[in-house]
């Protein structure tokens, strides 16, 4: 269905709630007013809210004392009434627009029919129309040829005073919107219509003189199907003499045309029978009518098209007004098992689940509606099922709770798919750890055979570069250590690493803390792979560089290690001594010193950064460098 479509049934809808010249409501089964229009609104002296969720039978008791409750328990049965004002004069008590006491004041003709959903009969609808200036009509009408009755008998030979009749009967005609009409059946059953308003042109096409002239022109055009019923309504009125009210349809030109007619009998001397009566046409209110049905029918269809199941609860009593065919496949009960015991829902619930559900069952008894909460069920068989549940609440006109409505749906496929990457996930974890754990090693080794191979060394030279090469390469090994301890494989808490690469180096070349001391500021970061080893190697060679060359002799100092976000996705690392310091001459960026070119490769190239040198109060280095979004975390 097209949003265009859906809008235009949503208005048929609201024009019928808020706008239609006609009340309107409804009932469920047990009589509780679900629906009031504006019309009743304006008309009964109840507003919405107070008539929405109360008894009609509490709410009109007099319904009982006119014995008029029958009609909603036949309605109830599948059975429609027709309620005419020549016979019960009122359904409900109401006021005209003149306003009055709606205890007597308004006539009324109604329909109570049964209201069907999904094939069942889930309540009553009424529909009460104010016959008020109709009855006035017709008594001005009948008063009209009452008179003229009179004044032909009385001056029957008088032609003047005939036409004087006739000009009177013609402006009520003309100023009528029914078509007025006299309609004759002869002794011997044949039809005839001795008068004919002109507004029959405008409702079916033809015009008086053809209907007066040929009856069968009028009576032809009964609709195929209503022709029996109109034959029998006639016969019956003749037969008992009372006015008959029947709606039924003529064909113009192809298009059914709704007219509402209405006939009082006169027996005539000869034995036939004279009806003076009207027809109005009705086809507008039966479209709104056919269109509201068939908006419902639209939206039956959608709703029970869906894998979803859609319920309305009401509230406090906690049943269910209506539960889609959904329900079924979701949690192998039908709709009309929730709606008939809407506790079953309890006897499905999977017992890990139980007193979670009964937390958010007596939430929503009290008006506390979660939007959506998760729990699981154990069907009919025996089979676990998920189920996620969104809840929406429905409002009176007060802020008052009135009713919830909610999608149910079965998320057991995506709970198995959730579990199964879970697997998958924790397989790959230890599988990543493993390649961690087997780097590392490989590291290891590859440091114990440059420290064998440096032992074999005599020239220091040569044996100092053997050692350098097995610190970084100890440096990029104590990452992979870290990562596969690490309860996030892909982070390196940069604190600890620092603590432990830091402690190998005063080993390494026997510095002391008691004479230099370290002071290491993380806040906390960690960094990435792609970014911890060329820090961890950037920070091995310049603090091995303060370690040789920074604090001479039996030299005291301190050594700083920071890094620190300075931007949104940049970082700083720094690390500084408070040593004898760089000379000004040394230019760090063409030295042949293969550990600070190599500072200047990692972060230039591999980094993407910047380098800095300070020579104040010592020596310090700054690297600056951009990380990419969530390489970074605190």
């Amino acid at each position: 269905m097209t949003e265009m479509g859906i809008s235009r049934e949503r208005g048929v809808v609201t024009w019928m709630e808020k706008y239609a010249p006609f009340g309107l409501f409804t009932t469920d089964t047990r009589l509780i007013i679900t629906e009031w229009n504006l019309w009743l609104e304006n008309h009964s002296g109840r507003t919405r809210q107070e008539a929405l969720g109360r008894n009609l039978l509490d709410l009109y008791p007099d319904l009982v004392t006119r014995k008029m409750d029958r009609y909603f328990h036949e309605a109830l049965e599948g059975q429609n009434a027709l309620l005419s004002h020549t016979f019960h004069r009122y359904l409900l008590p109401m006021q005209t627009d003149a306003g009055g006491d709606p205890a007597v004041n308004m006539p009324q003709s109604a329909i109570i029919s049964p209201l069907i959903l999904d094939s069942r009969i889930c309540g009553t609808v009424g529909y009460i129309e104010d016959v008020s200036e109709r009855i006035s009509r017709e008594k001005e009408l009948i008063a009209q040829v009452d008179e003229e009755k009179r004044l032909v008998k009385k001056l029957n030979s008088s032609e003047e005073a005939l036409r004087e009749s006739e000009e009177k009967y013609k402006r009520v005609s003309d100023n009528s919107p029914a078509v007025l009409y006299q309609f004759m059946m002869a002794p011997g059953g044949e039809f005839s219509f001795p008068y004919v308003s002109d507004v029959i042109v405008d409702t079916l096409g033809v015009t008086p003189e053809e209907v007066m002239k040929d009856p069968s022109k009028l009576l032809g055009m009964v609709h195929p199907d209503d022709r029996k019923m109109f034959q029998e309504s006639i016969n019956s009125s003749a037969e008992s003499l009372e006015s008959f009210p029947l709606t039924f349809r003529f064909m113009k030109d192809g298009e059914e045309i709704w007219v509402e007619a209405r006939g009082m009998p006169t027996p005539l001397a000869d034995g036939g029978m004279l009806w003076d009566g009207f027809l109005l046409d009705i086809t507008g209110r039966k479209r709104a009518e056919e269109a509201l049905r068939e908006s419902e029918g639209k939206y039956r269809g959608l709703v029970e098209g869906l894998d979803e199941a859609i319920y309305r609860m009401s509230l406090p009593d906690g049943k269910y007004e209506y539960m889609s065919p959904a329900a079924r496949k979701i949690f192998g009960c039908s709709a009309e098992e929730f709606i008939e015991n809407p506790l079953i829902i309890k006897k499905l619930i999977h017992p890990d689940f139980a007193e979670y559900f009964e937390e958010k069952w007596t939430d929503l008894m009290e008006g506390q509606v979660s939007p959506a909460y998760m729990y699981k069920i154990l069907d009919p068989e025996e089979n676990e099922r998920w189920i996620v549940q969104s809840n929406i609440g429905i409002f009176d006109d007060s802020g008052n709770i009135i009713a919830i409505e909610g999608l149910i749906r079965n998320i057991t496929e995506r709970k198995k798919a959730e579990e199964q990457i879970k697997v998958s996930l924790k397989e790959k974890e230890i599988l990543l750890r493993e390649i961690h754990h087997r780097v590392k090693n490989n590291m290891q080794v590859i440091t114990s055979l440059l420290r064998l191979q440096s032992d074999t060394i005599k020239d220091q030279q040569y044996a100092d570069m053997f050692r350098e090469s097995q610190e970084r390469i100890r440096s990029m090994a104590l990452i992979h250590e870290k990562l596969y301890q690490s309860k996030e494989l892909g982070n390196i808490d940069f604190d600890g690493y620092l603590r432990t690469l830091i402690n190998d180096l005063f080993i390494s070349y026997g510095a002391s803390p008691d004479k230099i001391s370290i002071k290491i500021k993380t806040n906390d970061l960690s960094l990435e792979l792609d970014y911890a080893i060329p820090c961890g190697l950037i920070t091995n060679e310049l603090v091995s560089n303060s370690l040789k060359y920074a604090f001479p002799g039996d030299g005291k100092g301190e050594i700083n290690i920071k890094l620190r976000s300075v931007a949104e996705n940049e970082m700083e690392l720094t690390v500084s001594d408070n040593g004898i310091g760089i000379p000004e001459e040394f230019d760090f960026r063409t030295t042949e010193s293969l550990g600070l070119d190599l500072v200047k490769v990692l972060t230039e190239h591999q980094l993407q950064g910047r380098i800095e040198l300070n020579r104040t109060g010592g020596t310090s280095f700054s690297i600056r460098f951009t990380v990419r979004p969530d390489k970074t975390r605190i």
